[in-house]
């Protein structure tokens, strides 16, 4: 959790609440990157508990869901029309 300067120090419990998200973070991407849906979907219910337990802090679901989205999905309009036009221009050159 980002603090600014002045602020004052964490809590325990407010430490305590980020190092589960830590975990859980870290345990989420092993699962995605094993495909155990299992693992994901425990991992997903224990950050849903978490966000609704500490919900000044950051929210996990939030972070899970940046790992869950595909790249497409986040780019711009233009971005995506560059790569497509990119991409055309690729596979013109691999034909000629």
């Amino acid at each position: 959790m980002r603090r600014v300067l002045g602020e004052p120090a964490l809590t325990a419990d407010e430490l305590r609440a980020d190092a589960d998200r830590l975990r859980l973070l870290t345990e989420f991407r092993a699962a995605w990157a094993a495909g155990d849906h299992d693992a994901m979907t425990e991992v997903i219910l224990a950050a849903i508990d978490l966000d609704w337990a500490e919900p000044t802090g950051p929210r996990l679901m939030d972070e899970i869901r940046g790992i869950t989205t595909p790249a497409d999905d986040r780019m711009s309009a233009a971005d995506r029309a560059a790569h497509a036009a990119a991409s055309h221009v690729r596979q013109y050159k691999a034909v000629a």
